[in-house]
């Protein structure tokens, strides 16, 4: 009899053992420890590994027995390696994406599990901008990225929206007070700016606009014009493009700069590149992205180089740019996703975005960061533009740029008139969606 009570008392014993270990386990060590140690792999592209030592080296001082290895790859074939490494069955734990290929790519990611973490669509809508809830989440309301449920693809780095350059000393000579809010306001400082030969040809520009081969962001800004028509370009719900009425209207606007028997006429494909341009002094406008402001003053590192917001429509109560950012994703062949995704969500707290943001020189993509503010005179219509950011689900990028960029060629070369350059333009970007 005694036996048999110290048997029973036995496996009581280890029972509770277990459920003390399984509960302490889960309860403690879920929230000190996350997931199991893992070796992640990380690919990146942009960022050199000094950006992320720091970052690295606390994940792994706070997850015993985890690592990250980051790799940057080439960044002008990055993309192409993400895709064959992947189907040839390898690849990292953690890659990073440009928000516009998340479309195309939107079935290599294994979406964040918010149970796991405690962390849903609500909170992610709290914590970053618009920008990212529009690209990031799918569902009925973004049929682009395949899923009926809504879910999480990734977490973003930074946004780096659209704005306007400007050199300061081109404006004060021309008596040109305070930099154009208006794409009116554009216009008009263009023409006290640009300086043309006696010949018609350009010796000094107003704006770098109307051409696409040499003027950067063209597709950014010509993305952003039709977004300040209302409009989202592509409907996330239908797959349908929605240009709408005004489409001819600023195509006719864009080209209007490079158009030598328009008022407008600034710029033409014999000019050198838009932000050569501008850092010598042979421009007083250009627009860029936080890294485009850092690589103009490489260029010219005495340039007084000004940035503001970019131009709205004249009386428009909400204003519009074009934005993009780097979103950290899972790969689908990750044996480890809970740990991969515990590193990005670990890497993108506040404290450690601040790190990142702090050597990258971008726009946070944090509500709290941006609310926190900056110093930085220039940054600050960075993170102000961070808010106005958006963009539309772009199928596949490159072949996008090209059917943008045969619109405008194919205007200036006198083949098509505005109305049928929009007309063909949609068709074509509705051709490509439908792919």
């Amino acid at each position: 009899m005694s036996d048999q009570k110290t048997l029973v008392y036995g496996v009581l014993g280890v029972v509770g053992l277990i459920v003390i270990l399984l509960v302490f386990g889960f309860l403690f060590g879920r929230e000190s420890g996350g997931p199991p140690a893992a070796d992640l792999q990380f690919w990146g592209f942009g960022d050199d590994s000094d950006v992320w030592r720091d970052i690295i080296s606390g994940y792994a001082e706070k997850y015993s027995g985890s690592s990250v290895t980051y790799t940057r790859l080439n960044d002008q074939i990055y993309e192409d390696t993400i895709i064959n490494r992947l189907a040839a069955g390898e690849g990292p734990d953690i890659f990073m994406l440009k928000n516009t290929a998340v479309v195309k790519h939107a079935d290599k990611i294994v979406p964040l599990p918010q149970d796991y973490f405690q962390f849903f669509i609500k909170d992610f809508k709290r914590t970053f901008a618009d920008i990212a809830a529009d690209d990031l989440i799918s569902g009925p309301q973004n049929a682009f990225l395949r899923s009926e449920s809504e879910q999480i693809v990734g977490i973003p780095l930074y946004v780096d929206a659209l704005v306007m350059f400007y050199h300061k000393d081109l404006f004060n000579s021309s008596g040109i007070a305070t930099p154009p809010a208006t794409w009116d306001d554009v216009i008009e400082a263009s023409k006290r700016v640009t300086k043309l030969s006696l010949g018609g040809g350009i010796e000094r520009s107003g704006a770098t606009l109307g051409t696409y081969a040499n003027v950067e962001r063209a597709f950014d800004l010509l993305s952003s014009l039709f977004m300040q028509q209302g409009v989202s370009v592509v409907n996330r719900k239908t797959k349908a493009v929605e240009f709408g009425g005004g489409a001819s209207g600023v195509m006719q606007f864009y080209t209007s700069f490079a158009n030598p028997a328009k008022q407008n006429y600034s710029w033409s494909g014999r000019m050198p590149n838009s932000f050569e341009a501008l850092a010598r002094g042979e421009a007083s406008m250009a627009f860029g992205t936080a890294s485009d402001w850092q690589r103009v003053l490489a260029k010219n590192p005495h340039l007084r180089l000004g940035v503001a917001l970019l131009p709205q429509r004249k009386g428009s109560a909400v204003p519009v740019t074009q934005g993009e950012y780097a979103v950290l994703a899972v790969s689908r062949l990750s044996r480890n996703p809970e740990a991969a995704w515990n590193f990005i969500r670990y890497a993108t707290e506040a404290g450690q975005s601040e790190k990142y943001l702090a050597k990258t020189q971008r726009a946070p993509a944090r509500r709290d960061l941006i609310a926190k503010g900056t110093s930085s005179e220039e940054l600050d219509v960075f993170y102000r533009s961070a808010l106005i950011a958006k963009s539309w689900p772009v199928p596949d990028e490159k072949r996008t740029k090209l059917i943008f960029q045969d619109a405008v060629e194919s205007i200036l070369s006198g083949a098509s008139d505005p109305s049928h350059a929009a007309q063909n333009l949609s068709q074509q970007l509705q051709l490509l969606i439908s792919k």
